[in-house]
C-alpha cells in the first residue's frame, strides 16, 4: 500500500471522520500502517495531556531535553557520539568548507586541543 496514494481514505477513532491516508501519521515500525487518529487528533490530545497537571508537564519538558541532549553530541558524518565542539573554517582560495572537531571522543580518551 503506497502511503500518499490519493483516493484512499481513513476513519478517525478520535473525531470519527474519514480522511484522507495524507492526515495521518505513519507508523514507522510497521510499513503500510498508520495510527488510527489524524494529526490535528494527536496534536490535540498531547496538547491535553501537556496542559492537564504540572507533573506531566514537567516530565514532558525533562524527556524533551533529555532528547536535545542525546542528539546534540551525534555527528552524523563520522557516525559516532562525540562531545567535540566542532569548528568549521574555509581554507584560502577553496570553495568549500572545512569542517574539524576538536575536544574529546567518548571512551577514546583524546584530550582537548
Amino acid at each position: 500500500m503506497n502511503r500518499t496514494s490519493p483516493g484512499q481514505l481513513k476513519l478517525c477513532l478520535g473525531c470519527g471522520r474519514t480522511k484522507s491516508f495524507a492526515d495521518y501519521v505513519p507508523i514507522k515500525s510497521r510499513p503500510g500502517a498508520y495510527y488510527p487518529r489524524c494529526r490535528v487528533c494527536r496534536n490535540k490530545k498531547s496538547r491535553e495531556r501537556y496542559h492537564s497537571s504540572p507533573e506531566v508537564r514537567a516530565s514532558e519538558i525533562a524527556r524533551s531535553t533529555r532528547n536535545k541532549r542525546a542528539y546534540s553530541f551525534k555527528v552524523k558524518d563520522v557516525g559516532i557520539a562525540t562531545r567535540r565542539e566542532p569548528e568549521v573554517s574555509r581554507s584560502e582560495g577553496a570553495s568549500t568548507l572545512q569542517l574539524t572537531l576538536r575536544g574529546t571522543v567518548g571512551r577514546q580518551g583524546i584530550s582537548r586541543s
